[in-house]
Parts: C-alpha cells; structure tokens; sequence
C-alpha cells in the first residue's frame, strides 16, 4: 500500500508539472503572436519569453536523465541559465508593466545576469556547488520584485497594474 501511495503522488506531482508547463506554453506562444502583431507592446514579448523560461525550467524537473547533456552537471548549468533568463524577464515584465524605466536598475540586473551567466559556465565542477547561491540571490531578486510590485501598483492606482500586482502575491504563496 505504501508504494501504491508514492506512485499516486508522484503521478500527481508529475501531472500538476506538466499541466503547468502546457499553460505556461500556450502562453507564450498567445503573448509572442500579440507582439509580432503590434510590436510597441515590448511588455507582451517580455512576458512571452518570461513564459518561455518558466516552462523550460519546468521541463527540467520532469527529466529522468541527463539528456541531452554529457552529465547532471551540465544539465544543472542550463538550468541555472533557464533561472536566471526567468528571473530578468519577469523583472523586466513588472518594470515595464509598472511603466517604469529605471535604466541604472536594470542595466544592473543585466550586469548580474551576464556576469552570473559566465560563472555558471565557467565554474569548474568541483566547485558548482558554490553556484547555489547564484540561485538564492536570483530568488531573493524575484522575491524583492513581487513584493515591491503590489505596493508600487497601490500607489499607481491604475487598474492594470493593481490587477497584476494583486496576482503577484497569490502566484508567489502556490511556489512556496
């Protein structure tokens, strides 16, 4: 009865993963069609390739195996790299949606991405274990950013974003 409990719940895992993926897909292929039709819309290609990153991110919890890549290793270095594209898209999906432009925020949020990018690839394996605090302070960005929307949408007072900034918090409570 206990393996049957386990397989039950990794099905379930695996389906909620996969349903995810399948939404997050269809998204992104709506919002690139959205922006190939008008294309001042930049916030609706951002959001897009945001979409794009979270469901390749996803993918990798459902591989079995390293393939495509040589190792695990390797497999977590794209990994990394799929995390951090998630990380600046999504930042740059609320500034834009916040209609802010913050030029010096985010040429350093570029800066980061760029220069953790290079460490990710770069760090010989032995030392990949130290890239998991790449990982934290991608988190703690996306964390800083749906915490500092809600409150920059209350102050907007514009419906479109006091919409997205009242969504930030309930997406962010299902990913803990």
């Amino acid at each position: 009865p206990m393996f049957d409990l386990f397989e039950q719940a990794w099905w379930s895992y695996r389906s909620v993963i996969l349903i995810n993926i399948t939404v997050s897909a269809v998204i992104c292929v709506l919002f690139s069609f959205a922006w190939l039709q008008n294309r001042s819309y930049k916030v609706f290609g951002w959001y897009a390739l945001n979409s794009m990153f979270w469901a390749l991110f996803l993918a990798t919890a459902l591989k079995t195996s390293a393939w495509p890549f040589s190792s695990s290793v390797n497999l977590s270095r794209a990994n990394g790299l799929i995390y951090a594209g998630f990380v600046i898209s999504f930042c740059i999906v609320a500034l834009r949606l916040g209609e802010l432009r913050l030029t010096r925020l985010e040429k350093l949020l570029w800066a980061i991405v760029i220069a953790s990018s290079l460490c990710i690839l770069l760090v010989p394996e032995q030392w990949f274990y130290l890239t998991t605090v790449l990982a934290a302070l991608f988190t703690a960005i996306n964390v800083a950013v749906c915490l500092w929307f809600p409150w920059h949408a209350w102050r907007s007072r514009k419906m479109e974003q006091m919409v997205f900034g009242a969504c930030i918090p309930i997406v962010m409570l299902f990913a803990v």
